[in-house]
């Protein structure tokens, strides 16, 4: 896996993970989350939407680096084993000369 698509996953992930836990805290505090909003003059809207984007820039990026870190982890027992790498190299191309056969 590409270092690319695991952030793309990882940043899918943290965005559940984010609306998961914003969806919750709505549901068993609803009065806290007003009185929140109240004292910082921001509608109870904004402050949930603020609260998912930043929980979901921080799981996501934590659950990259985990995500980093274990597959290094695998990849390094891997190559200790013996088990890794051991494929066949493929032969590079050979270099094509312009201005004809040789």
């Amino acid at each position: 896996m590409t270092a690319s698509s695991r952030f793309g996953y990882s940043m899918f992930t943290g965005a559940l993970l984010s609306g998961a836990l914003v969806g919750w805290e709505a549901a068993k505090r609803p009065a806290q989350i007003t009185a929140g909003a109240a004292a910082h003059h921001v509608s109870q809207g904004s402050m949930r939407l603020t609260t998912f984007i930043a929980l979901a820039l921080v799981l996501g990026v934590i659950t990259f680096v985990v995500a980093t870190a274990a597959g290094a982890r695998g990849r390094r027992a891997q190559r200790r084993s013996g088990q890794g790498g051991q494929q066949q190299r493929r032969r590079p191309a050979r270099q094509r000369g312009y201005g004809g056969a040789r």
